[in-house]
């Protein structure tokens, strides 16, 4: 994004406000840091990762660090001047029931300490569906990582296939049971766990909005 070539400004300008940094497939253009699934071998957030990181702080771009590396979000947060947020993840500490999904899925989890740091830094961290088998189980995966994090560092996860009408192919066990519409499933379970209506409406959207006004009118 920032090789001279004015890549960043042409995305900005067709509309790019939040970029996820990596993902599982090997990048396209140059490495810019090491991801969770895969053994390290860039340690690390790269110098090409952290010139990406600092171009979206420029240009007002939410940095999502889904996928990352414990230690490429440690470079990126020393890199960025802004909070960033990941848009899809769950504690290890949920490992779900069923074992093929939980080995698959146990790279992609963090730890409590992980996700402090991206409390830390004023991030957003979006509770995944994925491995909950019941709406108040999800919900349960909310009150956790709200209990390590602090509610207004909680979001929705993004990422998954929940709302998916190919029979049988979702990962979720918990799809079913919300044909109604996802949305109101989880805020009516949060209001039933606790959840006050303030903090319903920060980790339903309002802590992401947080994050993306600050870092969207930062444009240089």
């Amino acid at each position: 994004m920032s090789d001279g070539g004015g890549r960043g400004e042409r995305l900005y300008k067709r509309g790019l406000r939040h970029h996820q940094l990596r993902h599982d497939k090997r990048d396209k253009v140059a490495p810019l840091g090491d991801i969770y699934t895969e053994p390290a071998r860039l340690g690390g957030l790269t110098a090409f990762g952290a010139d990406v990181v600092k171009e979206c702080n420029r240009l007002g771009i939410v940095v999502d660090l889904a996928h990352a590396a414990h230690e490429t979000v440690l470079g990126a947060l020393k890199a960025s001047t802004q909070p960033v947020i990941v848009s899809h993840t769950s504690l290890d500490a949920r490992p779900g029931k069923n074992p093929r999904m939980a080995k698959m899925m146990a790279p992609r989890l963090i730890s409590k300490d992980h996700a402090r740091v991206f409390a830390d830094a004023g991030g957003v961290i979006g509770v995944w569906t994925k491995l909950s088998d019941s709406i108040e189980e999800y919900v349960g995966g909310l009150k956790a990582m709200a209990d390590v994090v602090g509610v207004d560092h909680v979001g929705i996860g993004s990422d998954t296939d929940i709302l998916s009408t190919r029979a049988g192919r979702s990962t979720n066990a918990a799809r079913p049971g919300l044909a109604g519409g996802f949305f109101k499933a989880p805020v009516a379970e949060m209001l039933r766990q606790g959840f006050t209506p303030d903090e319903v409406g920060k980790i339903g959207g309002g802590n992401f909005r947080r994050v993306f006004d600050r870092v969207t009118t930062s444009h240089a």
